[in-house]
């Protein structure tokens, strides 16, 4: 295989036409059509077939696309290192995360990486978790960093950084904010953060105390909705102690100190596994992890 030919394999899965694929390579269409059948004549499968939505990839262009994208992305990132070897100024970096890292540890990580890298092109991506193994392993993140437990690919490795726990969280001025127990909050309706926290295990925290489940139960995917929520009602939310600390959010807060405790959240960063960063992505992954120690989890 040539780097040229899984160039236009990708380029052909991500545009689904030969033309489309041709103009963003600034190709000819019988290029494009030339190299793909020089790939399946190599290794003596069909790659691509014609559909009614223009091309598709067959069950071979499925296996094979992923680790032509992890080639390039790795030639990318080996030209990357050389650059910032001899110049320190160029390169890209691309960062995922879940939402309430976003706001609690990035603009500070990338305000440090900034100082000492300000040229380096920066890609920030928040991503549901399901996704993360497979753009870890494809090469187009560098790394992700979450406060959520979450099932990796074996061929990735999760490093954990810091322990802590999820906090109730209300508007100020809430009628419960002088609360210090979970038996005097089951009035209220809460917001769950469903990532987290599913219905069974938000019910099992009450039971487990020998308290009712609450009756008013909203599953919120987004800490950004759920604040909305939190700031304009009198629910109850479910929130790591960085996000709610945080100066954009803290003055509209209050955080209730209960006698039971929570649920438990491990902060972590995902990696390819023996995958090599970038001199710009270690910096960036560095900064991120100081960041994420000065902060307050639990």
């Amino acid at each position: 295989m040539k780097i040229h030919q899984l160039r236009v394999l990708v380029a052909c899965a991500e545009h689904s036409s030969l033309r489309a694929a041709a103009d963003s390579l600034a190709l000819s269409h019988p290029a494009v059509t030339k190299t793909i059948r020089e790939l399946e004549n190599q290794i003596g499968v069909p790659l691509l077939v014609r559909s009614s939505r223009g091309i598709e990839l067959t069950q071979y262009g499925q296996a094979l696309l992923p680790r032509a994208r992890q080639i390039l992305e790795d030639m990318r990132r080996a030209n990357d290192e050389i650059q910032q070897l001899k110049s320190g100024a160029t390169g890209k970096v691309s960062i995922g995360f879940t939402a309430s890292i976003a706001l609690a540890v990035i603009p500070k990580a990338l305000q440090l990486f900034r100082e000492k890298m300000p040229l380096v092109e920066i890609e920030l991506i928040e991503l549901p978790l399901e996704y993360v193994s497979a753009h870890l392993l494809d090469g187009s993140l560098d790394f992700f960093v979450t406060n959520m437990h979450c099932e990796i690919d074996p061929e990735c490795e999760q490093i954990l950084l810091r322990q802590g726990s999820l906090f109730a969280a209300v508007k100020k001025g809430h009628p419960s904010a002088q609360c210090n127990s979970l038996r005097q909050l089951l009035g209220y309706e809460w917001l769950i953060p469903k990532p987290n926290v599913s219905q069974q295990r938000f019910g099992a925290l009450f039971t487990n105390y020998g308290i009712a489940i609450p009756e008013r139960i909203i599953a919120v995917n987004s800490p950004i909705l759920a604040m909305a929520l939190l700031a304009e009602s009198n629910v109850i939310g479910l929130f790591t102690l960085p996000y709610v600390m945080h100066p954009i959010i803290a003055e509209r807060i209050d955080v209730l100190e209960l006698d039971e405790p929570l649920f438990e959240v491990s902060v972590s960063i995902l990696t390819r596994r023996g995958v090599q960063q970038t001199p710009a992505s270690q910096l960036f992954l560095n900064i991120v992890r100081e960041v994420i120690e000065t902060l307050q989890w639990a």
